[in-house]
């Protein structure tokens, strides 16, 4: 999960880390403000992925994203990490490729 709030920082080109929320099961990176929540999610969705919404206090203010145990392999690594950037383009929110980023701290 460390991986996914490195690539995070590194397309979003901000600092992250006062939102961000990080367990030994799951990470929680926020979405900018000029972002549609919902609208980022639900493309998301449209491509068979599903990343979890804030509860409570935090509803709308971050993202719930989970690769665990076998789950969590190179391949869909990416494959979360590519669809999220074509889903914040889609949004209007232009970032550099997470799956770059994926593939040099893979390298490492």
């Amino acid at each position: 999960m460390r991986m996914v709030g490195l690539i995070g920082r590194e397309m979003a080109r901000v600092d992250l880390s006062p939102v961000a929320v990080g367990t030994r099961t799951g990470r929680g990176a926020g979405p900018l403000e000029e972002l549609d929540d919902a609208r980022v999610r639900a493309h998301l969705l449209r491509e068979n992925i599903e990343i979890g919404g804030g509860l409570g206090p935090l509803k709308g203010r971050i993202w719930r994203i989970g690769l665990m145990g076998s789950g969590s392999t190179r391949e869909n690594v990416v494959l979360v990490l590519d669809a999220l950037q074509r889903a914040l383009n889609a949004e209007g929110f232009k970032c550099p490729s997470g799956v770059e980023a994926a593939e040099a701290v893979y390298k490492n």
